[in-house]
């Protein structure tokens, strides 16, 4: 009952719309959840276009963001191996970075464009994950990259009811079919989503109500090779999406490891649980 008139509400304020357009209407009879939810409304969107900007519900564009979108989706309509628009500039701490855009293996999802010609390759249950060719398909990753995202897929083929997204397996579906992600130079989009229904404790503030800037476009944008920035995504992949403990953490992460080894080689420990538990200091004299 309260998801009906949440949609009513919605319908209402979308309705009330000043600016030329058309409004199509995808309302589905049940609440789809987050992952088939999206997934399923940007398939429905691409029955009556080839090209879509989407934005999330909670998320503030900065001006700029419709034309970059816009620009981007003409300048590499016919480039395959570019799947993905980004609106979002993560990590910025990486300075590297001296054109207005520039392309990605990562894929954010919070302000972003794409092509039909590239959703199609999506696929929301991720039938291929299990028979891919582990040797080529980890290849394709850094170091520590691939254990990441295996742990992941693993847990949404297995059903697992901690994750109900659909981005996860866009992002499967660029790895798989080697493809880019065009990126701007600063940050398009600002999440205001602090409270409300898809919000949980614990999640890292940093992430939202971040600053927007307006990207200057030059009088004639070039078109550059395609090919991701590889020291971008490994600077991104270790201060964004895997962030590394610190330095005290991992060495105590260490040394319960080496404690533990030493446990069940010296005294045939099998059930190791109250040896993870104990402090540190303390398993010396156990």
């Amino acid at each position: 009952m309260e998801d009906r008139k949440a949609r009513e509400e919605i319908i209402r304020l979308v309705a009330t719309c000043d600016w030329e357009c058309n409004i199509r209407w995808y309302l589905p009879e049940r609440n789809m959840g987050c992952g088939e939810g999206v997934s399923s409304a940007i398939d429905w969107a691409f029955n009556f276009t080839e090209e879509l900007i989407i934005l999330e519900d909670d998320c503030i564009p900065n001006d700029s963001f419709f034309n970059y979108c816009r620009t981007m989706l003409e300048m590499f309509k016919h480039d395959e191996i570019v799947m993905h628009i980004s609106g979002s500039r993560w990590s910025e701490d990486y300075r590297n970075v001296q054109d207005f855009y520039f392309f990605s293996k990562y894929a954010h999802v919070w302000g972003w464009a794409t092509w039909k010609r590239a959703w199609k390759l999506y696929d929301y249950k991720l039938r291929s994950w299990s028979e891919m060719d582990e040797s080529n398909f980890k290849a394709k990753f850094f170091k520590d990259e691939y254990r990441y995202w295996q742990s992941i897929w693993d847990m949404l083929i297995g059903g697992s009811e901690n994750i109900n997204t659909w981005d996860y397996q866009w992002q499967f579906c660029i790895h798989k079919y080697g493809g880019i992600c065009v990126t701007p130079e600063v940050n398009l989009i600002s999440n205001i989503g602090t409270e409300g229904t898809h919000t949980t404790e614990g999640r890292d503030l940093s992430y939202y109500n971040r600053a927007t800037f307006r990207l200057e476009f030059p009088s004639c944008i070039p078109k550059y090779q395609l090919e991701n920035n590889n020291f971008f995504d490994r600077h991104h992949f270790n201060k964004h999406i895997n962030k590394r403990k610190t330095l005290a953490k991992r060495i105590n992460n260490k040394l319960r490891r080496f404690i533990r080894r030493k446990f069940k080689s010296l005294i045939g420990v099998r059930n190791l649980s109250d040896v993870n538990e104990l402090p540190l200091q303390n398993r010396r004299s156990k």
